[in-house]
């Protein structure tokens, strides 16, 4: 799997859960098992909606830092 398509499928799981969480339903069991595998160490204990903030949060950031696609 290439960075872009695993930065597109993390951010889309992430995005998700949030939207599921905004809904007041469930995420499915098998997002919230991707979000969990790719959370830091330091995530694994937070909850599922937390891990997904700061899933999209770090992708963003590693995006400003690449720059402006050309």
């Amino acid at each position: 799997m290439t960075n872009s398509m695993k930065f597109n499928d993390l951010m889309e799981t992430a995005l998700r859960v949030l939207a599921h969480k905004v809904g007041g339903s469930r995420p499915s069991a098998e997002d919230v098992e991707k979000l969990k595998n790719n959370a830091l160490p330091e995530e694994t204990e937070l909850d599922t909606d937390r891990i997904a903030c700061q899933v999209v949060a770090r992708e963003i950031q590693k995006r400003r830092r690449s720059g402006p696609k050309k």
